[in-house]
């Protein structure tokens, strides 16, 4: 469920770009590159909630964990402010985050890719953040999935 709900709302996000930005949204190239690149992060996302919930032991503590560690993440990725102004020892930091490589994805889909580029050679050229996306998906469920049970409901 957390996966298509993110999914909806990352694709609603594009389509008000599209409509007020004028983001070229709407052919197939970046549709297509939009919706994987959209499936990969709220698979890595959810798994992070996914994970973060099955490690607290009530929702007071999960708020306060999951509130600082967003931020981080965020901050550190690139959410807030673009990498390339970051020192480089930053950079290197940001590399470690999923929601920097979901960026990548995107900006790589919709402003570096070449219009003529064909839906083949627009997966070759997202591989890696592909890859990543995918694995933090996978491990983030895993790890949940291992610690699930220690919830304290009240």
């Amino acid at each position: 469920f957390s996966i298509m709900m993110g999914t909806v709302q990352l694709v609603i996000m594009f389509m008000w770009a599209d409509i007020f930005f004028d983001v070229d949204f709407f052919n197939i190239h970046n549709a297509i590159g939009v919706l994987i690149m959209s499936l990969l992060t709220s698979f890595a996302c959810g798994s992070f909630a996914l994970l973060l919930a099955s490690l607290c032991r009530s929702r007071q503590q999960l708020n306060g964990i999951s509130t600082i560690l967003i931020l981080i993440i965020s901050a550190v990725g690139g959410s807030m402010v673009p990498t390339f102004f970051m020192p480089e020892f930053m950079q290197e930091i940001g590399n470690w985050t999923f929601n920097h490589w979901a960026i990548e994805g995107y900006q790589q889909v919709l402003w570096f890719a070449p219009a003529n580029q064909g839906i083949p050679q627009l997966f070759m050229s997202l591989w890696q953040q592909y890859a990543i996306l995918l694995g933090c998906g996978i491990v983030f469920f895993a790890m949940a999935r291992f610690f699930v049970g220690r919830w304290n409901i009240r």
